[in-house]
């Protein structure tokens, strides 16, 4: 079993971000051990991976926890998940695409401004 600690090493997340995952309810096989820790099992990993990954892409926490419900329920709730992640898929889309046009446009100054340093590196020679 491994600890909050070695979670957090592993996934490179904060313990408090893992205890807050899971004071929310979107870790629903935790348990815990004599003393009260929360204990995860290596199966955990992946699903606590996925969580911050679309919370990282922008559900909500209650959308989490909803999609964490539905997975509870079984495959009859598998088209809902479908749209779920589709949904924050399009987003993560629209996102990488303004984030390209930022891109444009940093990448043009950075040309103008060597462009630049190297014309005034000339001229001082």
């Amino acid at each position: 079993m491994l600890s909050v600690k070695d979670v957090s090493k592993r996934l490179h997340l904060t313990a408090y971000t893992i205890r807050y995952y899971d004071d929310q309810g979107l870790f629903p096989n935790t348990s815990r051990d004599v003393n009260n820790q929360r204990q995860f099992a290596e199966d955990d990993l992946v699903w606590i991976h996925t969580i911050d990954c679309f919370r990282q892409a922008g559900m909500t926490v209650k959308e989490l926890r909803h999609y964490t419900d539905l997975v509870q329920s079984g495959p009859s709730t598998q088209a809902e998940r479908y749209q779920m992640i589709l949904k924050l898929q399009k987003k993560a889309v629209s996102e990488m695409a303004a984030i390209q046009k930022r891109m444009i446009v940093i990448n043009r100054k950075l040309a103008f401004y060597g462009q630049a340093l190297t014309s005034d590196e000339k001229n001082q020679s």
